[in-house]
């Protein structure tokens, strides 16, 4: 566990003088949560007085649609008033939209993004990297401006 220290501040010029450390001290877990396996984790420790049984919500896998919306009209209203959740699993809904749009884009252009991975494969492709990355008008910049650009705008089409 890894810690994080927040600094309080103080009005007072003798905490400065002699070094008086009132800062908060926070613990992390050695392992974040992953958003697709450990979604109803992390839900269930967030939200926990919405779920007090730690139970509904199925463990490693995404959320399937209609559970967003047994969840939405449960009879006591307590997922639909809870503003922080809706958000949450609203972000949560978008982001896995997004990524089965792209996934099928990939899919259906799967010769042109092994194209892609062959160039991010190539040795040469660092130092192209490198080199853009140094002079961002330079040469080195546009070629990897023509290798990338396509597959960005194939991948990145608005979605909703």
């Amino acid at each position: 566990m890894s810690g994080v220290r927040c600094p309080t501040t103080s009005d007072d010029p003798m905490d400065d003088a002699m070094n008086v450390d009132d800062g908060i001290t926070m613990k992390r877990e050695a392992d974040s949560l992953n958003d697709y396996n450990g979604r109803s984790a992390a839900l269930y420790d967030a939200f926990w007085p919405v779920f007090l049984l730690r139970r509904g919500l199925r463990q490693g896998k995404a959320l399937p649609a209609p559970k967003y919306r047994h969840l939405m009209t449960y009879y006591d209203n307590r997922v639909a008033q809870d503003m922080g959740l809706l958000f949450c699993l609203a972000n949560t809904r978008m982001q896995h939209e997004v990524n089965q749009a792209v996934s099928a884009k990939v899919h259906s252009r799967g010769r042109a993004f092994e194209q892609l991975n062959e160039a991010n494969n190539d040795e040469d492709f660092e130092d192209l990297l490198k080199d853009a990355q140094a002079d961002p008008k330079g040469v080195a910049a546009q070629d990897l401006l023509k290798k990338v650009l396509p597959f960005l705008n194939i991948s990145s089409r608005q979605f909703f």
